[in-house]
């Protein structure tokens, strides 16, 4: 009785395994019918007929990746490589894929794991991407010195223009400070003449004075000139000054002057004070 049981148990455990199937994701199985394709199972559960159906072929769904092995190929330029590849594909037709070749597959990409050149070919190679490095490196280096070069002449060009520039605006300094020099002067020499015409002596004893204090200046001045000579006696000085007021004095006499001159101031003697001219 207890082996009966037993083989009850064993015999309800395989009926209900060959009963029901499940399917899990990414997978499909095909259904044979006393060895005939009649049906695919999706993902899920299914229930089968038992001892008529069975399970024939189990497809994997998801991408798979294939090793292709290294081989040599032949480039367009005669060279010999050696390429190893990897081949991504995907079933999709399991009944197809299954019963047929190659059927129901489909290549979704080929990506090349390794190329292996030559050695030649690879020193050429490295020989190459050198040359190309360096001669980059020279046409880089050139259009440096060349923008370098134009900014080296757009300064010049602007300093030029603003010495330029810097000229012309002292040139117009320096006339307009002789034009006013030149006007001084000319206004001085004519309030001077209209002095010396009025008979006045010390507008010409200031005249005759400035104009000696600036020769002694600029002998002075003179970057050839060791020594210079000064007079001790500034009373010769002022003493010239009265000789030159006496000149003017008869000049008017003789002409009939309207009004009497004042007195020449007398002759300092050499080495005695010289009074104020009045």
């Amino acid at each position: 009785m207890t082996y009966f049981v037993l083989a009850l148990v064993v015999f309800a455990a395989v009926f209900l395994f060959s009963l029901v199937k499940i399917v899990p994701q990414g997978r499909e199985l095909t259904v044979e019918r006393f060895g005939k394709y009649t049906k695919t199972l999706k993902p899920g559960i299914s229930i089968l007929v038992p001892f008529v159906e069975r399970i024939g072929r189990r497809m994997n769904m998801m991408e798979q990746v294939l090793d292709v092995p290294q081989q040599e190929v032949i480039t367009k330029d005669n060279a010999m490589v050696k390429v190893d590849a990897i081949v991504f594909i995907q079933v999709m037709d399991a009944p197809s894929a299954a019963y047929r070749v190659p059927w129901g597959v489909k290549v979704n990409r080929i990506e090349i794991k390794d190329l292996t050149p030559p050695v030649d070919i690879t020193n050429a190679m490295a020989r190459q991407m050198k040359a190309e490095r360096e001669r980059r490196a020279v046409i880089t280096e050139a259009e440096g010195e060349k923008q370098a070069a134009i900014a080296r002449a757009e300064g010049a060009k602007q300093a030029a223009i603003l010495q330029a520039e810097g000229r012309k605006e002292a040139a117009f300094r320096d006339a307009e400070a002789r034009e006013r020099e030149a006007e001084a002067e000319a206004k001085a020499t004519a309030m001077v003449s209209e002095a010396i015409a009025r008979g006045d002596v010390n507008a010409i004893n200031y005249f005759v004075a400035q104009r000696y204090v600036d020769a002694f200046a600029e002998l002075a001045r003179n970057p050839t000139a060791k020594t210079v000579i000064v007079p001790a006696e500034m009373s010769g000085l002022v003493g010239t000054i009265a000789g030159i007021g006496e000149l003017v004095g008869l000049a008017r006499e003789q002409q009939g002057p309207t009004r009497a001159a004042p007195p020449p101031p007398p002759r300092a003697a050499r080495g005695g004070s010289v009074p104020p001219t009045t």
